[in-house]
């Protein structure tokens, strides 16, 4: 209380030396700095997450969606109004975004050739137990470059707006996965070779009825009600490559978007005049942003460490619209 007291005494006394004063000129030179915090939402443009795995059969997966989006962003700005009126200029700063959310895909499907701990080929089964969730904080930096708008509106008020486009100099995104888990299931196809029993990939989308198949399904219609977590358990044992609601290895991963795009923005502030040098502002902000990722041949998950990639490393575009609110302090210079 003692603090909120002390406080709103200074900034009285700062604006007690120019109450009732008239300054014929506004300054032409401003620097500010500002807060902003909001709602955000994000749409995507992606490719499959099965594109990865070598000759990839029955391949499918639900489309990423992305949910709870919120930002906050802290800015630096300077500028330098035109003219008599100074109503009209310009000006640079640096802007410093997070951008908070969980993205989302429903399932997860793939069927691909692998080889096994002996080198034998099989066809490897993945299928996600879960849906696939991940908290997400993108982290963005980038130069706002804008033309500034301002107008009195009464006594120690103005009105305040910029307009212009964000350079993004650089977007990651750090991933945290939540409880995620896949099932691993095989299917060995035997045919005869110089006199020998070997493997093949059986790539017929259908396979065939007299491959070997480890899998729930086929176990569970040979043994209804049977103890398929036992049998999964003491076939992973064997050295298969099997397993029923294996956990990933890695929660966290990191994925870095190029840089160089281009977005825009635009905020409206009322700004109240503290003394002939001191301000502060409160406001709207709005921006939109287009980030591109350069897509690399990569596994979601990896059998049998089950070592995993984001689902962020699939999403190739993303559109970002950010819209809240935004307080700020700043100083002029210049008469």
């Amino acid at each position: 209380m003692r603090k909120a007291l002390f406080l709103l005494i200074i900034l009285f006394a700062l604006h007690s030396s120019s109450f009732g004063q008239y300054y014929p000129y506004v300054p032409k030179l401003f620097v500010h700095t500002s807060v902003s915090a909001g709602e955000l939402s994000q749409d995507f443009k992606s490719i499959p997450m099965t594109s990865g795995y070598e000759s990839p059969l029955n391949a499918s997966n639900s489309n990423l969606h992305f949910t709870d989006g919120q930002y906050k962003s802290m800015n630096i700005e300077c500028g330098y109004y035109l003219g008599h009126n100074r109503n009209i200029g310009f000006g640079i700063g640096l802007n410093y975004t997070a951008q908070l959310g969980t993205m989302k895909a429903d399932s997860f499907h793939v069927e691909y050739q692998s080889t096994d701990y002996k080198r034998n080929t099989f066809r490897q089964v993945i299928s996600s137990s879960t849906s696939l969730e991940e908290s997400v904080k993108g982290t963005s930096v980038s130069l706002p470059i804008f033309i500034c708008y301002r107008k009195k509106i009464f006594e120690d008020f103005y009105f305040t707006s910029n307009l212009g486009v964000l350079l993004n100099l650089n977007m990651s995104y750090k991933a945290t996965t939540k409880q995620t888990s896949f099932n691993y299931e095989a299917i060995y196809k035997f045919v005869t070779s110089g006199g020998y029993i070997v493997t093949e990939y059986d790539n017929s989308p259908l396979a065939n009825s007299g491959d070997w198949f480890i899998t729930q399904q086929q176990f569970l219609q040979d043994k209804p009600g049977g103890d398929v977590a036992t049998y999964f358990a003491n076939m992973k044992a064997n050295g298969y490559t099997v397993a029923l609601d294996a956990p990933i290895r890695n929660k966290t991963n990191n994925v870095v978007y190029k840089p160089a795009s281009i977005g825009y923005f635009m905020n409206a502030d009322i700004c109240y005049k503290i003394n002939h040098r001191f301000y502060g502002k409160g406001g709207v902000y709005f921006s939109y942003q287009t980030f591109k990722n350069t897509v690399h041949d990569t596994k979601l998950i990896i059998p049998p460490n089950g070592f995993y990639n984001s689902i962020m490393n699939y999403a190739t575009d993303i559109t970002t619209l950010s819209y809240g609110f935004t307080f700020g302090m700043g100083m002029y210079f210049l008469y």
